[in-house]
């Protein structure tokens, strides 16, 4: 199915269940109560996994991608396939070639070692991708993870904004 709306992508997370409307609420891991629920990990197929990765495109290429990013970062662990198949989808549609790099969720000291895996971050400006933002909480993580590896965050893409309002503010985590 080709997306050409955000209507459309809503509609065929519905179908696939990666969008679930909760009619008694579901509980956050910031404890609020929340009328839906959005579950990437259901984006499962190649055909789910691509609609998925070409919203990201979309929102990438209108944010003026070729000026803010030289690596995209996944943060684990859904961050990872969806880093993975923006690079992809990248390469095959626009001729661009961007690298790809995620988190391990402990340091190695053999092989390849660190906590990064993929393409070099260092000195590079990285664009994180994310499947949801709640508190924050996660992307903060990302961006201190890329810059302690020496990256340079240069923005954040995620596929759903619970648009949580913080604690002592009207603004959500995304504002």
């Amino acid at each position: 199915m080709k997306i050409k709306t955000p209507e459309e992508f809503v509609s065929e997370a519905l179908k696939i269940g990666a969008i679930e409307l909760v009619p008694d609420g579901r509980k956050l891991k910031s404890g609020r109560i929340s009328p839906y629920f959005f579950n990437s990990g259901l984006f499962n197929s190649g055909a789910h996994i691509q609609l998925l990765t070409k919203a990201y495109v979309g929102a990438i290429i209108a944010m003026d991608w070729r000026l803010n990013m030289h690596v995209i970062f996944g943060p684990a662990y859904k961050g990872i396939p969806i880093a993975v198949a923006i690079s992809m989808i990248l390469w095959q549609n626009k001729n661009v070639n961007v690298g790809y790099a995620f988190n391990r969720k402990e340091a190695k000291d053999h092989g390849e070692g660190g906590i990064i895996v993929g393409h070099s971050i260092k000195d590079k400006e990285v664009l994180i991708v994310d499947d949801v933002i709640t508190t924050g909480g996660s992307a903060g993580e990302a961006v201190d993870i890329v810059r302690k590896n020496g990256g340079i965050p240069t923005g954040c893409v995620i596929a759903f904004d619970r648009q949580e309002k913080g604690k002592e503010t009207d603004l959500s985590a995304v504002q």
